[in-house]
């Protein structure tokens, strides 16, 4: 039941909605996630909840506070911010998104962020939104 609430919750909170118009499509994006400019080099939570950060190559990634995308783990590093965890997963072939321990620095890269996301208060996550100029630097071994 736990978990059919967190999914209505993650749901309500991400829902676009898509409106027709005459001649072209416009999307009507509720003012809680309206995009927003990017952050400082150093977001951090929960400050940063739904906002956008980009990533030193150009990638545009949204950040989830309180959520970990615990499955789909393409790599795992350690960085010493959340911002370069970000950074990493911009410059590494094949990574959709993250999910950042704060306490350990750990960096989960993933390969898709398509898994519904548990509550986990110590853990930061954010999933690509755009991708930059350059994301494929770093081999994914």
């Amino acid at each position: 039941m736990c978990r059919l609430i967190h999914l209505a919750i993650f749901l309500a909170l991400f829902t676009v909605k898509v409106a027709s118009q005459s001649s072209s499509d416009s999307l009507d994006i509720p003012d809680r996630i309206s995009p927003r400019p990017p952050l400082s080099p150093k977001p951090t939570c929960p400050t940063a909840n739904g906002t956008t950060y980009t990533a030193k190559n150009g990638s545009d990634f949204r950040i989830l506070c309180g959520l970990d995308f615990f499955l789909n783990d393409l790599h795992n590093n350690y960085a010493s911010t959340f911002a370069a965890c970000l950074d990493l997963c911009g410059a590494t072939l094949g990574c959709k998104g993250v999910s950042y321990a704060d306490i350990t620095a750990a960096c989960y890269m993933k390969n898709t962020t398509k898994d519904v996301p548990r509550v986990k208060s110590i853990e930061w996550s954010a999933f690509l939104v755009s991708e930059g100029d350059d994301n494929s630097t770093l081999p994914t071994n």
